[in-house]
């Protein structure tokens, strides 16, 4: 077998090629023109190297991008936030991760209230993800991009205990102290940046288990910082990924052979044949089986993309702090006790509730007019008796007794209409609110009517007296008086009754919106309302009631 490691252009090289070739000197069986090659990498993460069709001998070590989204979906579904939206620099790299992110999030029956994506200035897709409420935002964007956004994120106040940001993980340390191309300064962007989660993959296992190499992460780790001493070199993210892609080459070809010389052992003619066909789907078959535990952790692969482990940052007063991981063989996500530290008291809300709070009929208030109205009820009925009782007095008489009497029960029907109207809606219910409008709105009416009806019968009868210009005695007698009373009376019950026939008053709710809270909208409602199609109407709004 030969081993060949391809380096274009990188410190370290991205992937291993190896090709089995006829070299079995002295085996009794035969491999027919035996050439194919598989690619191995520790680096490449892009998502395109995904599709078998086009890659169906290629594998990797490191996981690739796509590999956070299953992690950041169980992180969300970890604190109840079921809507969130995307912020994603137009990118193919990009795009291809918002593209898996968005089949994760609808198999998980996440709302993804809005998608955005920029090329170079994103303030304008970040307010079009404030004005639709999105307060989890998934970014995917470069760290040359990430200084524009925050710079956005500040000036826009997209900020605090109300947002939460989950942006890559793989940017350089202090990446935002290079960013000169924003018009924030570092403490803005400091001040954006507090609180976000970082999502990348793990380099090393935080396990300290010994591997199949005999040792463990942090051992490996020491040996590998002696090595960059010796030659002087600079260090790589990738070189856990690299050690195990060494391992999983040696255990293939071992198991490859092995295979083999047990097929042969096994032919009784001894005249084993083999083709490149058969000893490459013997490979594939033994690189998909592949499981040891290495430097980086489990080592397995699922057609071909290694799953591996992720781990979640938060930036916390000027640096990145491990606050959880994520295994994606046993799909268990893994938060650090007491190391996420939300801005506010609780994590962010993933939307605006919406809660429906009553504005109910202010009580002091209500009972102070409804004092007042008995008081003037009272009164009403004090001057009532007095009327009746001395009816037969001369100065009594001559202001037409039955008239004022009118007068009076019209008024006190017209009290009585208060305890209606401010009568709370939430005591009764529908069918008994909408009985409730109609007859306090007959009250009001025919008793306004009725007052209104003798006192404007009592102006007229002394009109129509001083205007008799030949000063001829004119008697105009109570009577008449009443029949005009009652005409204005069949005319308000006409209207009242087809009004009731044609367009009955019904119970609606009103709704006011008033944000009391970061995260929670109250809009009290008013249940004791009516409403006709054809007549306009006034309410009496009450107080509202704090939750």
């Amino acid at each position: 077998g030969a081993l060949s490691l391809d380096v274009p252009g990188h410190a370290m090289p991205v992937c291993a090629y190896f090709r089995i070739q006829p070299t079995f000197i002295g085996q009794t069986f035969n491999i027919l023109c035996l050439s194919f090659s598989f690619q191995l990498s520790f680096a490449a993460t892009t998502p395109v190297l995904a599709d078998k069709k086009k890659y169906p001998n290629f594998f990797r070590t490191v996981p690739s991008d796509n590999a956070v989204n299953p992690a950041v979906v169980k992180f969300l579904n970890f604190y109840n936030w079921s809507r969130v939206g995307t912020l994603t620099q137009d990118v193919q790299r990009f795009s291809e991760v918002r593209n898996d992110l968005t089949n994760e999030l609808e198999k998980a029956d996440i709302q993804i209230a809005d998608t955005e994506s920029f090329s170079n200035d994103p303030c304008v897709n970040v307010k079009k993800l404030k004005d639709n409420d999105v307060r989890i935002i998934i970014g995917q964007f470069d760290e040359n991009l990430a200084s524009k956004v925050f710079c956005c994120v500040y000036n826009l106040n997209m900020y605090g205990s109300k947002y939460q940001w989950i942006i890559p993980g793989w940017y350089q340390g202090n990446w935002w102290e290079q960013a000169n191309s924003t018009n924030c300064t570092t403490r803005k962007l400091l001040t954006a940046m507090e609180g976000y989660i970082a999502v990348d993959f793990e380099p090393l296992s935080a396990k300290q288990v010994k591997g199949i190499s005999g040792m463990t992460p942090k051992e490996y780790e020491r040996e590998y910082s002696k090595e960059l001493q010796q030659k002087g070199v600079e260090p790589s993210k990738y070189h856990g990924f690299a050690y195990d892609g060494i391992w999983v080459i040696a255990k293939t070809l071992t198991r490859v052979m092995d295979l083999l010389q047990h097929k042969e052992r096994q032919d009784m003619y001894h005249n084993f044949t083999v083709d490149d066909r058969e000893v490459g789907r013997l490979v594939l078959d033994v690189m998909n089986e592949t499981n040891f535990y290495g430097v980086t952790g489990q080592v397995m692969f699922r057609n071909g993309e290694r799953m591996g482990t992720i781990k979640f940052t938060q930036f916390q007063e000027g640096q990145e702090v491990k606050v959880g991981e994520y295994n994606a063989i046993a799909d268990v996500l893994d938060l650090i006790n007491n190391t996420m530290r939300f801005q506010g008291v609780e994590p962010p809300k993933d939307r605006t509730f919406v809660r429906l709070q009553r504005r109910n009929i202010n009580v002091p208030l209500y009972s102070i007019l409804s004092v007042i109205t008995i008081l003037g009820m009272l009164m009403a009925g004090a001057f009532l008796f007095f009327n009746i009782k001395n009816r037969n007095h001369r100065l009594i008489k001559m202001s037409s007794p039955y008239m004022n009497n009118l007068i009076i029960l019209g008024g006190m029907l017209s009290y009585s209409s208060i305890f209606l109207f401010g009568l709370d809606g939430a005591l009764v219910s529908d069918k008994e609110f909408e009985a409730l409008c109609t007859v306090r709105t007959w009250i009001l009416i025919v008793g306004y009517t009725t007052a209104f009806g003798a006192m404007f019968a009592k102006t007229w009868r002394v009109h129509a007296i001083f205007k008799n210009v030949k000063m001829k005695k004119k008697i105009i007698k109570d009577q008449k008086l009443l029949i005009i009373v009652g005409g204005m009376l069949l005319i308000d019950l006409c209207i009242l009754i087809c009004w009731q026939i044609v367009d009955p008053l019904k119970r609606t709710v009103e709704e006011y919106s008033l944000e009391v809270h970061l995260t929670t909208i109250f809009p009290p409602f008013i249940l004791s309302k009516t409403y006709s199609d054809h007549v306009c109407h006034v309410t009496f709004p009450g107080k509202n009631c704090p939750l």
